[in-house]
């Protein structure tokens, strides 16, 4: 698993009452990556049961997070 983003940021996810930042690649998505919100650190790579195409979007809401594909 890796902390690594060769497409740049395409998109971010905001869980403010948790404190925690969401994002992944763009394309062939095998994983979620979570930052700490404050400190912008690298927390750990959520392994995802099936890879997804192009990720465009991600949002918190009550606790889950969501995608747009």
């Amino acid at each position: 698993m890796s902390s690594d983003l060769t497409d740049g940021i395409p998109w971010c996810a905001i869980d403010r009452e948790n404190g925690y930042l969401y994002t992944s690649q763009f394309h062939n998505v095998g994983e979620i990556l979570q930052y700490d919100l404050e400190t912008m650190t690298f927390l750990r790579a959520i392994p995802l049961e099936e890879k997804l195409g192009r990720i465009q979007g991600g949002s918190v809401y009550n606790g889950m997070l969501y995608s747009l594909l």
